[in-house]
């Protein structure tokens, strides 16, 4: 069959409500950015809204690009194999996902009318509409994003993981495409923080909220999905421990001239090489389920933790500097 009828396409939701969404930050950018100009004679935050305009750009983007990848990735899994487009719809074609994104807007729209950095009427309605519009599509991903979790909690049972064998699939994207995730989210986070971080806002609890707030979602999206599949591995790496550790006792038993144990599956038949066992037991034992991807996924969270903490040390530095 032609590869190409494999490829996943974002679901028309995504495509249609997404680029419905960074128009709709876009234009409110352009009349915000003047009306300030007119009123104040300046652009105080013009930081803020080119990071916020760019954030929106980066989530539509990466919801369009990441289809293709969610479509391999749920065509490895037992219970999503036979409709992979269905399964990605579910999470960037939801139709409770403009709703999500629209509750989303209006509670971070109205934290900018909250925090009312200007103390002028008009530009506090134009803040907090800019910030409503550009929050939209920031709250469609995050519901995307909780779809994706939903979808993977629900297929980690039924996958196959093989403690020796973490290069077989689903495992392999699964982790790549939730790096991807984490990635992105720390960027996202990071420039939202950064643009208000920038703007020269007073440090306004509203301010703290909304930063705790990305920090955390950075974290819920390396930690929900893996440690569910680190604790899967793990079980199954205990099961496959149990499974050599009787065969090394009854050698033992058996060189102590002692009876093997009443509950050994194969009482009378020849054991297994002893140092073989022994070397497939430290095999097992040294294969590390947190993180499942090994060095690779320490260093992603590490990146992501740089990222995550990139605002804070500008504003340190300029802090300094200032």
């Amino acid at each position: 069959m032609n590869r190409a009828a494999h490829i996943t396409r974002p679901p028309r939701l995504w495509r249609s409500y997404g680029r419905a969404a960074v128009a709709a930050t876009a234009f409110p950018a352009l009349l915000y950015g003047y009306t300030e100009w007119t009123i104040r004679s300046d652009i105080a935050d013009f930081v803020l809204i080119i990071l916020v305009t760019i954030n929106a750009g980066v989530v539509y983007q990466f919801g369009h690009r990441i289809a293709p990848g969610l479509g391999d990735m749920f065509r490895d899994l037992p219970a999503t194999a036979t409709d992979p487009q269905g399964a990605v719809d579910d999470i960037l074609g939801n139709q409770w996902m403009l709703p999500f994104g629209l509750c989303y807007g209006a509670v971070i729209g109205g934290g900018a009318w909250m925090l009312d950095p200007w103390h002028t009427p008009d530009l506090r309605l134009w803040l907090a509409g800019f910030v409503f519009c550009g929050s939209v599509i920031t709250g469609m991903g995050i519901f995307a994003v909780l779809r994706f979790w939903h979808a993977l909690l629900q297929a980690l049972p039924q996958m196959d993981l093989r403690i020796l064998n973490l290069s077989r699939s689903p495992l392999p994207a699964i982790l790549r495409i939730n790096s991807q995730i984490v990635m992105v989210t720390a960027v996202v986070a990071s420039l939202a923080i950064l643009s208000v971080v920038l703007a020269g806002y007073d440090r306004d609890p509203v301010v703290i909220l909304f930063s705790l707030f990305s920090l955390f979602l950075v974290a819920a999206t390396y930690a929900v999905p893996v440690i569910p599949l680190s604790n899967r591995l793990m079980s199954v790496k205990v099961e496959a421990l149990n499974q050599i550790e009787p065969l090394i006792e009854a050698h033992i038993r058996d060189r102590s001239n002692q009876p093997r144990r009443a509950d050994h599956p194969h009482p009378d038949k020849p054991l297994p090489d002893l140092d073989k066992l022994i070397e497939a037991r430290d095999m097992i034992s040294a294969v590390r389920t947190l993180p499942p991807g090994g060095q690779v996924s320490v260093s992603a969270a590490g990146i992501v933790t740089f990222l995550s903490f990139l605002p804070s040390i500008i504003d340190y530095i300029l802090n300094k500097m200032l």
